[in-house]
Order: C-alpha cells, then structure tokens, then sequence
C-alpha cells in the first residue's frame, strides 16, 4: 500500500494537472502531496462521466424493456427498476480479505430481487456495465444469465415476465440511455451508477469500495449506500429498500444537486482543452 501511495503522489506531483472527482477524494490528493499540494494543478473536479451524453439506439436494445417503458409511460404501468451487478464481485469469492465483506454479495443480491418480486410489481432490467468475453471473470453480462438461470430455476420460466437481461453489444452511450429510463437504479458498478446519477434517476448502490461515497454525497443519494463491508445483509437489504421505497425523494434531492454537478464537468472539461 506504501509503495503505491508513493506511486500516485510521484504521479500527481508531476502531472499538468489533477483532478479529483469528490471532496473525499480531493482530501485524499493533499494528503498525499503535502507540501507539494499546488491549487493551481490540483482541484476538485467531478467524475466526467457526468458530462457524458446518452444516445438512444434506433429501436433500442430490448423489445422487452421497450415494452415496460411504454406500459409504464402510457398505461400506468408498473415501475421499471435497473440492477447492474458487478462480474468481478459474482464471480469472486465475496468474503475473501480483498474485499472484506460481511456479508455475501450473491445472497444480497438475489433478497434484493426476491423483495422487488414479491413484495412490488417493479418490472427488473438487468444491466451490464463491464462486458467481458464468456466465461471471463469480469464479465457482468456472465453475472446476469447466472443470476437469471437461478431465478427461473426458483420460480420458473414466468419470471421472465418481470426480469430481463439487457445484453451487448451496445456503446457506453446507448447502455446509458437504457439506465435513463429506469425509475430507480441499483449498481455495484461505479460508474454504471454514475449513468443513472447524471440522468437525474434517484441511486442505490451495492458499495464494496469508499470511491463511492464522495460521489454519492455530492449527488445528495448517499443514504442509498449499502455497505458491504460493515453492514450484514438484513441492514444492507434494508438500506436498498428504504432507497426504493423513497426514490421520488431521492429523485427530488438529485435534482437541486445536478445543476452544480454538470457545471463543475463543463467547467473541468473547458479547463483541460484550453490547457
């Protein structure tokens, strides 16, 4: 750990310029700089993904999903929830000291599903941030047909109703799009969750790293962070409904923070080109 603090300290001491996307973070880089800490070169920024725009496929990447969205928007139809469930977390041992959980990631993930299940009519988008080859360890589109294979295998082929796996190939642009029409978004993937938060849809995540907490706390949806490396599964589960239950307070607090959050990108962006 020393030897790669020391790594981005030598890093950021001699870069242009560096930016850090939170006030966490930022603390962090004059930590690391200390008296080397110029404000000239090294600010606080936001995440650029923020200022990423989506772009809607033609004819979308779901018939399924495009027919939720319209039942929703013309029919009153039922709300449409996005799940982004991180590969590298599926497919890794949950409890190994690399992560430090408490809890199981996979057994979260499926009481997350199995509560929207039965306890509301929420229709379930399955979204992939990471695409892998097959069978890779990162893949998230490998995590979701895991996922979906134990559902049907649970509560037969019928869950297919109200569970769907959005699969590539897409751009980051189009899979952002799709995040853009979800009611309420849960995702382990930071920036799978970004694309929600930059379209102004109230966020929960599953949050195994600290890179979230100063991103969500500027966007005013940290209440939404379930941890997994200090809560046990019944109060992360809790966290995650709570976050549903109230998205359209979410949705509102996002709102008054969004405005500074997008000028803070265009501003950033500005800077660097005019460099």
């Amino acid at each position: 750990v020393a030897s790669r603090r020391a790594e981005a300290a030598r890093l950021c001491r001699g870069a242009t310029s560096a930016r850090a996307r939170d006030a966490r973070s930022f603390r962090v880089l004059q930590e690391l700089l200390g008296d080397d800490f110029d404000p000239g070169r090294h600010r606080l920024g936001v995440d650029v993904a923020f200022g990423m725009e989506p772009r809607r496929r033609p004819g979308g990447l779901d018939p399924t999903l495009d027919r939720w969205v319209l039942e929703r928007d013309e029919e009153s139809g039922p709300v449409v929830v996005g799940l982004n469930v991180s590969g590298l977390v599926w497919h890794s041992d949950a409890r190994a000291p690399s992560y430090g959980f408490v809890l199981d990631y996979r057994s979260l993930v499926r009481a997350l599903v199995d509560w929207l299940l039965d306890a509301t009519d929420a229709r379930i988008a399955l979204v992939p941030h990471v695409v892998a080859p097959p069978g890779h360890y990162e893949s998230d589109p490998g995590a979701n047909d895991a996922l979906l294979a134990e559902l049907v295998s649970a509560r037969g082929d019928a869950v297919r109703e109200r569970v769907v796996a959005l699969a590539p190939p897409f751009e980051p642009e189009e899979i952002k799009a799709e995040i853009a029409r979800m009611d309420w978004v849960d995702g382990t993937r930071m920036h799978a969750t970004i694309a929600a938060l930059s379209t102004g849809g109230p966020t929960s995540a599953i949050a195994y790293s600290p890179k979230f907490r100063g991103v969500f706390e500027r966007a005013d949806q940290a209440d939404g962070l379930a941890d997994p490396t200090r809560m046990d599964e019944r109060t992360a589960l809790r966290t995650l409904r709570v976050s549903f239950t109230e998205r359209e307070a979410g949705r509102a607090r996002l709102a008054a923070a969004l405005p500074s959050i997008k000028e803070t990108v265009t501003a950033q962006i500005d800077s660097i080109l005019g460099a």
